[in-house]
């Protein structure tokens, strides 16, 4: 009793020391400046938390030109940031307690993974190769990368837990590893919002198996054909409720994507991100990540001091016991494969990669990270294992296993909020503060609910991707500021949908060189804007050459088309005159009167009144296929409680609700949509339907239109984006699925009625 007394509190102690480490190093050594957010590259944290997170409970976002969403299945983790918000938490304090969870869960992932994979590994292996796991180079880059603060690194956390469960569910198959199986692959889906990452585990789960066959440690008959079956499928059916809406929704996007149409030649982007042996070799992806604010600064011990990962492990496999070749021979074979493909164009290795890479779907591995994620996991547990069962005494492989967790280390010890903070060449950061300018003016943006855009000028785009560019507050990346109004935000340095390679139509503008104020009055209401934010605090370059944009402004200031609202250092914003406005929905037909509210991003009702000959209904979103239009019986346009009467286009404009769900919504699954025929792009980049009263007439009970004396109907249409119907109904049959099979489990457990 007594020993087991002395065994609990010496692991109470050892484990409190683990989490006071991990905290000291999240929260006191690398503490992210207050009043900063992370962002960069095609990533923006979550702003604005009050504002958003009732936008991420659907599959379209109104944001930017609008689009799928696949930020919705990363909802638990904005819901979990927004928490912290409102309990009074900075945007840095979030970014901190990020970084602390992610230490402390990949350290017992690791933790519980390795006992797993070989129950005889000693305790101090498994406690110092967790750690290494936890803190090692490649999570450093993480941290010094701007999604980190997003749900795609998440995946980081599970890998451990998912490869050391497939692995036993293939040899042992019980109910319980099943059971957390679906646990934690279910979980970890909040970090798919990339389907390339979940490409990847399934293609290194296959991999994997495909050399557990050939080292035999795995022999194929029926039984293992049906547990390999279960698991994929079961893999697959857990990822149905976002891969099925993804699928659909951006189909087109990602056939341009393979052929090279939108990003360019996916195999030049691989060449450009193809690294060195030593990068590889020491976990560090590559030398961008962290300018060198450390122990190692101006010095080229860190290459040599890095290649230690590699090194030791070299050591243990020559240093091995004999016939212990069976315990690692599997991984060391799959970390050399895994090496191959992330070498990448590198040569010698370009030649074959070359061919892997043009292979269907290689297209998904175009970014480093998307394999190299799952890379430090076989790293550590082959060299885990490498020391286990070498011929080292214990001191030798602590000190070894030490020596690997202190490489890191400088880096830390550095802070990384001074690698967030680093101003590259170009002066940007990724540690950015907004000027309190851009929320000062939120209050005059969002004063009213008008479903009208907010219209960012003037083109100022830094690289082929068009990124937002504002160097007085060394930003550069997708644009942040779209986060900040509740309103659709129209940034000219971005397509107006990228799937469809639609053109810049600012940018045209201010090509043509001349002054137009009634062509730059039609761009406007293209997008149905109201405001426009004109900025100062982009490149001069850009300012110099777009001041025909900044000249049309300044006419139509004079000429009472546009108002200043606010003038700073920064930009200044203007509103169009409201006998200018265009608004969301509308018709092209001026004998019919049109009333819309917008139920949530994915639903709005519309009314259409007097309508007697075709008429085309216009929707200012981006084209997607999964914008439908479902008629609804019994015609009523009482739920419009006027908000704003635009007479020239002879539309009324509801107030908004914010529903999340409504489970008719459901129906719209198998419901019938109308006119999907006549659904096409305008405006280079809307949607538009032709409304035919005599199809309606024709085709449908009068429940469905009331007729008028006239000989014109009135009618009432639900238009809504049908992937939010694929993922609910995907959502309720998983996580009810999970749900099920859990309590199940613990109910049988309780019971004592479960075979393995």
């Amino acid at each position: 009793m007594a020993i087991c007394i002395k065994k609990l509190k010496y692991n109470l102690i050892l484990h409190t020391g683990i989490v006071v480490f991990f905290f000291l190093l999240s929260f006191v050594i690398n503490r992210i400046p207050a009043g900063t957010f992370i962002a960069g590259g095609d990533f923006q944290q979550f702003i604005n938390p009050g504002g958003n997170l009732f936008k991420l409970f659907f599959t379209w976002s109104d944001q930017g030109q609008g689009g799928y969403s696949n930020t919705i299945i990363s909802l638990p983790f904005y819901i979990f940031q927004n928490i912290l918000y409102n309990l009074g938490f900075s945007y840095s304090n979030i970014a901190s307690i990020i970084m602390f969870l992610f230490f402390i869960i990949s350290f017992y992932s690791f933790f519980s993974a390795i006992k797993i994979i070989d129950k005889n590994i000693t305790n101090n292996i498994r406690l110092l190769s967790s750690a290494a796991y936890a803190i090692n180079i490649f999570t450093f880059t993480i941290f010094t990368y701007s999604w980190w603060i997003t749900s795609f690194f998440i995946i980081y956390l599970f890998i451990p837990l998912l490869f050391a469960l497939f692995k036993r569910i293939l040899f042992r198959f019980s109910i319980k590893d099943i059971v957390f199986f679906i646990l934690f692959f279910f979980i970890s889906t909040v970090g798919f919002g990339n389907p390339a990452f979940l490409a990847a585990l399934l293609f290194l789960q296959f991999l994997l198996l495909i050399i557990f066959f050939i080292t035999r440690k795995i022999s194929l008959n029926l039984k293992v054909t049906g547990r390999i079956l279960f698991v994929f499928v079961l893999q697959l059916f857990l990822s149905i409720y976002f891969l099925l809406p993804y699928y659909i929704s951006t189909n087109v996007y990602l056939s341009k994507l393979s052929e090279g149409r939108v990003l360019g030649d996916f195999m030049d982007w691989i060449s450009r991100t193809s690294y060195s042996i030593s990068n590889i070799l020491s976990l560090a992806i590559s030398d961008s990540n962290y300018p060198f604010f450390n122990l190692y600064s101006d010095s080229k011990v860190f290459i040599a001091v890095s290649f230690g990962y590699i090194i030791f492990l070299i050591a243990a496999m020559l240093y091995q016991k004999r016939k212990k070749e069976k315990n690692w021979f599997c991984y060391f074979i799959f970390f050399t494969a895994l090496f191959f493909l992330l070498m990448r164009l590198t040569p010698p290795f370009d030649r074959i990669n070359k061919f892997i890479y043009a292979l269907p779907g290689f297209s998904l591995f175009r970014s480093t990270d998307k394999l190299f994620v799952f890379y430090p996991f076989f790293y550590l547990v082959l060299l885990t294992l490498l020391l286990f069962y070498s011929k080292f005494s214990k001191k030798i492989i602590n000190t070894i296993l030490i020596i690997i967790l202190v490489i890191p280390i400088p880096f830390y010890i550095g802070g990384i909020p001074k690698y967030l903070s680093y101003e590259d060449q170009g002066e940007y950061k990724l540690a950015v503060q907004i000027p309190s300018e851009y929320y000062e003016i939120k209050r005059v943006i969002d004063k009213d609910n008008h479903l009208l855009s907010v219209i960012s000028l003037p083109f100022s785009a830094t690289t082929s991707i068009n990124w937002a560019n504002y160097p007085i507050w060394n930003f550069v990346g997708s644009d942040v500021l779209p986060a900040l109004y509740n309103k659709p935000y129209i940034s000219a340095n971005s397509y107006d949908h990228p799937g469809l390679e639609t053109k810049l139509s600012f940018a045209e503008y201010n090509v043509a060189n001349k002054i137009d104020k009634n062509k730059f009055i039609e761009l406007l209401q293209k997008f149905s804007g109201q405001y426009i934010l004109l900025h100062k605090d982009i490149d001069e370059y850009w300012m110099g050459s777009s001041k025909i944009i900044y000249d049309t402004i300044s006419e139509l200031e004079s000429d009472k088309i546009v108002k200043k609202l606010d003038d700073n250092e920064y930009f200044t914003l203007y509103e169009l005159d409201e006998n200018y406005l265009v608004p969301l929905i509308l018709s092209n037909e001026n004998d019919v009167d049109i009333y819309f509210q917008k139920v949530s991003p994915v639903k709005y009702r519309i009314s259409i009144h007097n309508l007697k000959e075709i008429t085309n209904l216009e929707f200012h979103q981006s084209y997607d296929s999964q914008w439908r239009l479902y008629l609804k019986a019994n015609p009523d346009s009482s739920w419009c409680e006027p908000l704003r009467y635009y007479k020239s286009n002879k539309v009324t404009e509801g107030k908004n609700t914010e529903k999340l769900f409504e489970i008719g919504d459901l129906a719209f699954l198998w419901k019938n949509s109308i006119f999907d025929d006549t659904h096409k792009m305008v405006e280079e980049y809307a949607n538009s339907w032709a409304v035919n009263p005599k199809y309606i007439k024709e085709n449908y009970p009068e429940e469905y239109y009331k007729e008028n004396q006239d000989g014109s109907i009135d009618i009432e249409i639900v238009l809504y984006y049908k992937s939010q119907s694929y993922f609910c109904f995907g959502f309720i049959i998983v996580f009810g699925s999970v749900f099920i099979f859990f309590i199940s489990y613990l109910f049988k457990k309780r019971k004592g009625t479960i075979k393995l």
